[in-house]
């Protein structure tokens, strides 16, 4: 691509699609772990604070950029703490976008850290959590950065709903709101290593390319629950996306700090997505990321970029679609599940000693 269709989105402000997760309702990525012994929290604070300066993105809230049209990182001025129980992250001006909190056990000690989709994905917040480790076992890291996206600055003119849908994966939406608990759909389930190995072995042997545990699990879930979420809206297809990692296609540096995500398409019927094998789901799974390439992501970076243009016309988008947010709460969503039903989730991981 031709440098003068390029442009890149400045560092300290909200890429494209981490403007996707602000708002009201933008779910966080939440993780607590378990240990069998009782964590010293004075040194877990010290370690925190140091891990925290190689990382200050995380001590950050949001505030409105001059031109009202985006949303910028500023440090926050309270310092650095765990929180007696764990916050609710709403991502939206001058609230934290982080929460830490130690809590005692009958068996040992739990950590709980809840962290804003908007300032990074999973990759990101291990290499967080990973840091936080090793800078308390006095070990090195590997540096962190944070860089501006690169976005496809071509003239593509307006843009309905299905044609942003194929640029970008997400649907435009209206102004987010905040969820309501009775709103929710509340799912518990675990898999455990070996049910990992024998999805894997299940899956495999109706696909003719390899598949990963990745695209194996997301099939899975896919085919376990986006039939029932889009019945109860009345719907009979499903389109879905899976977020693919913009790091490695766009050439970024591998320890960018953000959420630098692109999405796949996935479109279904859910007559299909039901009578279809898990092996044939992870592969359709497989080939859509595939699909995705630098060029894809460009155009999904400048047509996200774009959202404020797609509001005026936002009162014709089909009211079945919750929109997850972007310049000033408003903008796109994500159809995970087809329905603009909001999904999240949160993981425990188990220790035996403390690291």
């Amino acid at each position: 691509m031709s440098s003068p269709s390029r442009g890149v989105a400045p560092a300290g402000a909200l890429s494209p699609v981490e403007h996707v997760f602000s708002g009201e309702s933008g779910y966080p990525i939440t993780f607590v772990f378990s240990f069998a012994s009782v964590l010293d929290v004075e040194r877990m604070q010290c370690s925190l604070e140091q891990t925290i300066a190689h990382f200050p993105w995380v001590w950050s809230q949001l505030e409105i950029s001059a031109d009202q049209l985006s949303l910028q990182l500023v440090p926050r001025t309270e310092p650095v703490s765990f929180d007696p129980q764990l916050a609710d992250i709403v991502t939206k001006p001058g609230a934290p976008l982080v929460s830490f909190c130690v809590a005692r056990t009958g068996a040992g000690s739990t950590l709980a850290v809840s962290v804003s989709h908007a300032l990074a994905d999973a990759g990101s917040l291990f290499h967080f959590l990973t840091s936080w480790a090793r800078i308390a076992r006095a070990e090195p890291i590997f540096e962190p950065v944070r860089v501006g996206i690169p976005y496809s600055s071509k003239t593509l003119g307006d843009r309905n709903q299905e044609q942003i849908w194929s640029d970008s994966g997400l649907y435009p939406g209206g102004v987010r709101e905040r969820l309501r608990p009775d709103g929710l759909d509340t799912q518990r389930h675990r898999l455990t290593h070996d049910d990992l190995n024998a999805l894997r072995v299940e899956a495999q042997r109706d696909s003719e390319i390899m598949l990963s545990t990745n695209d194996v699990v997301t099939a899975y879930v896919w085919k376990r629950f986006v039939p029932k979420w889009c019945e109860a809206a009345g719907e009979t297809d499903a389109s879905m996306n899976c977020p693919v990692d913009m790091r490695r296609l766009l050439g970024l540096p591998p320890t960018h700090f953000g959420c630098a995500l692109g999405f796949a398409q996935l479109r279904m019927d859910l007559a299909c997505l039901r009578e279809s094998s898990l092996g044939s789901v992870a592969a359709r799974v497989r080939r859509a990321i595939k699909a995705v390439d630098a060029d894809r992501i460009l155009t999904a970076n400048g047509t996200l970029g774009r959202v404020p243009i797609f509001l005026r016309t936002r009162a014709r988008a089909r009211a079945r679609t919750r929109s997850a947010g972007s310049q000033a709460q408003k903008g796109v969503s994500g159809r995970g599940t087809g329905t603009g039903t909001r999904t999240g989730m949160t993981t425990l991981i188990e220790y035996r000693d403390t690291p």
